[in-house]
């Protein structure tokens, strides 16, 4: 398929994927007991190449142990969807495309984004790392009892960005407040000894830093604390823009912002460049070994 992008055109080559497909199982051997001497076994009902462990005797496709296990859509829908993800299609552009439901396109979406979390988030920061909170409205989209759902009376979240001198990015999400449990979530093994890290005042951001082995730098009023040449105005903004990368979607409901902002990290790490961003999503959702079901999206619901 030939899609014509404004800077970025590529063509899908389900030849060369479908090699790559076979290349990571070559790699990773038999999926239930990791022995690296296999053979090919035929196709499945669905047309999937089928392997045989010399070892152990057990017989599996191209798919077990991938995110796409139990689907029973053909891998080359998965490439197409993510296809369109790259180039940011809506999901009734997607549905139309692909032939697929609403609800599908956006189940898809959500376990494409689940499934690649691990891999885009796994970075580690130094040197002078920027922490910054931006405040953002809850959005009850989809819920029509509003508040009723949540059990606080706090109408707004705050996005936590971090950002370090090499352009790394991670983001966390908190409602309503940034406390040390967040941080440890979010943060902890991620941010190298004895760097620096500029933040908003608030404690747990000490707290964090003492049991990190990490030299602090605090806002206090308009300036920062001992290295006064720093500040976190970039980490700041970053939270920023991804509000405004939320709005491209005529806004998303707060129980789903944490997938959004994976997409975000993505779109920010290749540039906004298509084939980047396509890429980036194939070759980490392969290689996840989520094996999270349709049903487990059911509560997912289309809004």
């Amino acid at each position: 398929m030939i899609y014509d992008y404004q800077d970025d055109d590529f063509i899908i080559d389900f030849d060369k994927f479908n090699m790559e497909v076979h290349s990571i199982i070559k790699k990773t051997g038999c999926p239930y007991c990791r022995n690296q001497n296999i053979s090919k076994y035929g196709y499945t009902s669905q047309g999937r190449k089928r392997y045989i462990c010399k070892s152990c005797g057990r017989t599996f496709s191209e798919t077990t142990g991938t995110p796409i296990y139990n689907s029973k859509k053909a891998i080359n829908k998965w490439i197409e969807y993510i296809e369109c993800m790259s180039k940011s299609d809506t999901l009734r552009e997607i549905s139309s495309k692909l032939k697929i439901s609403l609800t599908t396109a956006f189940q898809w979406r959500h376990k494409i984004l689940h499934a690649v979390k691990s891999k885009v988030l796994n970075v580690e920061f130094c040197n002078e790392v920027e922490i910054g909170e931006t405040v953002m409205e809850k959005n009850y989209k989809g819920n029509h009892h509003g508040k009723l759902d949540y059990k606080d009376d706090y109408n707004e979240i705050r996005i936590l960005s971090c950002v370090d001198n090499n352009s790394r990015m991670v983001m966390g999400i908190d409602e309503p407040f940034i406390r040390k449990t967040n941080l440890d979530h979010v943060l902890k093994g991620k941010i190298k000894i004895n760097s620096i890290i500029t933040t908003a005042r608030n404690m747990s951001y000490v707290q964090f830093a003492r049991e990190n082995s990490l030299k602090m730098n605090m806002a206090q009023g308009r300036r920062f604390s001992i290295y006064s040449h720093l500040d976190n105005k970039k980490a700041v903004m970053q939270g920023r823009s991804f509000i405004n990368f939320t709005k491209s979607f005529c806004g998303v409901a707060t129980r789903y912002i944490n997938f959004y902002s994976i997409l975000y990290v993505i779109k920010l790490i290749n540039n906004d460049c298509c084939k980047g961003i396509f890429e980036n999503l194939y070759k980490n959702f392969f290689i996840s070994n989520d094996m999270m079901r349709e049903r487990d999206f059911d509560s997912i619901k289309l809004v």
